[in-house]
């Protein structure tokens, strides 16, 4: 989800990693390399395993503007090449429960 978050404001770089995975995107507009990085993305996670939902790993819906707070606090989103809000981070999660 945080990469199809990502993918809106730089799309460029899902170009570069379709090409990266092996993706042929001669014949592809910006579009369709992107969607066919993102789903290169969620097959390689399904393959080694971790594609999982937020609720297999014990999180209820209660807890996901706590989470959501941490994240914004993290010094990690600085670096996050799109800035979410809360409401958008919550969004997130909850399309991961």
């Amino acid at each position: 989800e945080v990469s199809r978050f990502n993918a809106k404001q730089v799309p460029e770089r899902f170009v570069d990693i379709a090409k990266a995975m092996g993706i042929d995107t001669a014949a592809m507009t910006q579009e369709q390399a992107v969607n066919a990085a993102l789903e290169a993305i969620d097959a390689l996670s399904e393959k080694v395993g971790t594609k999982q939902r937020l609720a297999d790993l014990g999180v209820t819906e209660d807890k996901l503007a706590f989470m959501a707070q941490n994240a914004l606090n993290d010094a990690c989103s600085l670096t996050n090449p799109r800035k979410a809000s809360l409401e958008e981070i919550v969004a997130i999660f909850k399309a991961r429960m």
